[in-house]
């Protein structure tokens, strides 16, 4: 039996643009069907970030509530986030795998959006999967 009450969505990006540093985020809207409830979440590349916590970057995600109320947040080592801005310095251009956690509302249904109007242009690649 699979639990779907939490589900995960991995988000890889392969950034390898003329070998240059990486400066820019994306938004991902996170919604339920049931509440209306949504989330935005935010990742990106910098190159003042680190990899781990930066306060002028970085938004921590409160403690999921329980199961059935939806919640969505990235998460990042152990850590939950809305925001999760990384190291885009020219030395540092490797894959980054962002995960945002969801669990089902009561409508059994979750919605993810973005626009990724240039991607192109910022990025060799990227994935999104389930």
């Amino acid at each position: 039996m699979i639990n779907r009450s939490l589900i995960s969505v991995l988000i890889y990006f392969f950034v390898m643009v003329n070998l240059k540093a990486q400066d820019f985020g994306i938004t991902v809207n996170v919604s339920d069907s049931g509440s209306e409830q949504n989330y935005n979440l935010s990742i990106g590349f910098s190159p003042d970030a680190t990899d781990g916590y930066d306060s002028d970057f970085d938004e921590y995600a409160p403690p999921a509530p329980p199961p059935p109320i939806f919640d969505a947040a990235l998460t990042w080592g152990s850590d939950r986030f809305y925001t999760q801005i990384v190291n885009g310095s020219a030395d540092d251009l490797v894959e980054h795998q962002f995960v945002i956690s969801m669990t089902y509302d009561t409508g059994n249904s979750n919605i993810i959006t973005w626009d990724n109007t240039g991607w192109g242009d910022m990025m060799s690649s990227s994935l999104i999967q389930d």
